[in-house]
């Protein structure tokens, strides 16, 4: 029985060591360092750029939205995830739009879910673009968003 108890023990050891090296091996591998491990998050300041200038985009995040039903009584849902460019120079103006994303985001929503899937469909994304951006704007105090950009925009 002692013998038994001593394997068991073993073979738990073996596999925490197992977890352990692996675990760390996959962290060097990856090129993450001690400090960089987890801090992946929805809400970092992703920075394009391109050959002319530099935008600063805030990612407000995916969305499921529900449209507005049609004749039929069908609804859809709409999947977005939209980007907010604002000033790069104007860290209070970021500040701001970061305490507000939820208040951003409930607007986004009212924005999609006031219109059938045709009714989004029959829109430019030009409109749809400049409806969400004087909607957020109206909210704003230190400043204007630039423009809205969507990473995705589909209907299921």
């Amino acid at each position: 029985e002692n013998m038994s108890l001593n394997r068991i023990l073993l073979i738990i050891l073996v596999l925490i060591f197992l977890v352990i090296t692996f675990t760390g091996l996959t962290a060097i591998f990856s090129g993450k360092t001690k400090g960089q491990i987890g801090t992946d998050t929805e809400q970092e300041l992703p920075v394009f750029s391109d050959a002319d200038s530099r935008q600063n985009l805030i990612k407000l995040g995916q969305m499921r939205i529900s449209t507005e039903e049609d004749s039929s009584g069908n609804n859809s849902v709409i999947i977005i995830s939209p980007m907010l460019e604002y000033n790069p120079s104007d860290s209070a103006f970021f500040e701001e739009i970061n305490s507000k994303i939820p208040e951003i985001r409930n607007i986004t929503f009212s924005c999609f879910t006031g219109y059938t899937e045709q009714e989004l469909a029959d829109r430019t994304e030009q409109n749809i673009k400049l409806e969400l951006i004087q909607k957020i704007n109206r909210i704003l105090v230190l400043g204007k968003i630039k423009n809205v950009y969507f990473d995705e925009y589909m209907f299921l």
